[in-house]
């Protein structure tokens, strides 16, 4: 980018130079620049994402005073104090990943946003600093996390179906694993009908059956869409209120970080009991009326539909069952979920007879949240 360092010092990290409306101007139009195209968490990247064996191959700078420093440090990091990094980025490559931190992710932040303006896009902020990558396994957090992390397999891309329109095979269903522990939930090929996975047992919904009922897969049934994970233990965590949609996910984001469960990578998770509201969909496969609506009930067509595929709509205004869903983590948002969500949830009732694409929900107190044990 052309804005100069020390306009970009001036605007991202307050150090006072005199004021010039022209070069303010200058600074607010590269950051809006850069925020209109930055990728979510582009900028950001946890200790567990990071293999040991990459650590040597990127420049690391610890952005904390040298008092700090001196007391530990990751090995091989320099120490570029946060308000100096623009005054000595001549020190800085731009032809390799630059990991900058300091002791909780806050200054990082504001000197790696600064870089980052003036057009150092390969660098990338620990996030949570070196406490928490001293506390995640440090070099070995990437070892630790994927040793402790379940099974977790997808098929297709959520963003691209959107986008192209594709809705053939990606996955027979004969193919998946299909033993005890096993769960997840997908899209039938040609967006014909839903798939549920429930502790290995396969059920497909198709859009012609107008109740929703599930049966068990054909031998050539394949699916567009499909995310799951094979699970050994179950954490149960009671649902303490009666919560709203939103009010849920963010208990379970906040329940799974105290059960170490790691939000930056994908998860599946269920949810027993009973829901105050709760609206489904089965795909038909027909040709949609609606335009391409959002997951989570956020837009009309829910979560797998686009312009090629219309649905049947069921609506329980109390219901019970289970909930069976995916959490997509960084790197599989708007690939196993709605882009921008990070939540796919699929609906059957108690006696498995029903099942279908969860666009709206409302989980009452005493229900039971489901997470991957640790």
């Amino acid at each position: 980018m052309k804005i100069l360092a020390s306009v970009a010092l001036a605007a991202t990290l307050s150090v006072h130079i005199p004021a010039h409306a022209d070069s303010k101007a200058a600074a607010i139009d590269e950051m809006a620049g850069y925020l209109e195209f930055v990728d979510y968490g582009g900028a950001t990247i946890f200790a567990q994402q990071i293999p040991k064996s990459e650590y040597p191959k990127m420049m690391i700078i610890d952005a904390r005073d040298a008092g700090q420093f001196a007391k530990g440090h990751i090995p091989g990091a320099v120490n570029i104090e946060w308000r100096k990094v623009l005054e000595q980025r001549s020190k800085i490559p731009k032809d390799k990943m630059v990991l900058i931190y300091c002791n909780t992710g806050s200054l990082s932040a504001q000197a790696g946003f600064a870089l980052r303006v003036a057009g150092y896009e390969n660098v990338k902020i620990l996030q949570g600093g070196f406490e928490e990558w001293k506390a995640k396994g440090g070099l070995d957090a990437n070892a630790r996390a994927m040793t402790a992390q379940p099974t977790f397999k997808h098929y297709g891309n959520f963003k691209r179906m959107m986008h192209t329109g594709d809705t053939t095979a990606q996955v027979e269903l004969a193919t998946l694993d299909q033993s005890v522990g096993t769960w997840g939930v997908g899209a039938l090929a040609g967006l014909k009908g839903e798939v549920i996975q429930v502790d290995g047992k396969l059920l497909v919904s198709f859009g012609t059956d107008p109740e929703g009922r599930v049966q068990p897969p054909s031998k050539t049934d394949a699916a567009v869409l499909w995310a799951g994970g094979k699970v050994a233990h179950w954490k149960q965590i009671p649902v303490p209120a009666d919560l709203g949609q939103a009010e849920f996910e963010t208990f379970v984001s906040e329940q799974a970080t105290r059960n170490n469960v790691d939000l930056t990578q994908p998860f599946v998770f269920r949810v027993t009991g009973g829901y105050s509201h709760l609206i489904w969909h089965v795909v038909t496969g027909e040709k949609s009326a609606h335009k391409a609506g959002g997951h989570g009930g956020h837009g009309h067509a829910g979560g797998h539909t686009n312009k090629r595929s219309d649905m049947k709509v069921f609506r329980n205004p109390t219901a019970t069952g289970q909930l069976v869903g995916v959490y997509s983590g960084d790197s599989l948002e708007g690939v196993i979920s709605h882009p921008g969500e990070r939540f796919h949830v699929h609906y059957i009732d108690d006696a498995k007879a029903v099942s279908g694409h969860v666009d709206q929900y409302n989980v009452k107190k005493g229900a039971t949240l489901w997470l991957p044990a640790r």
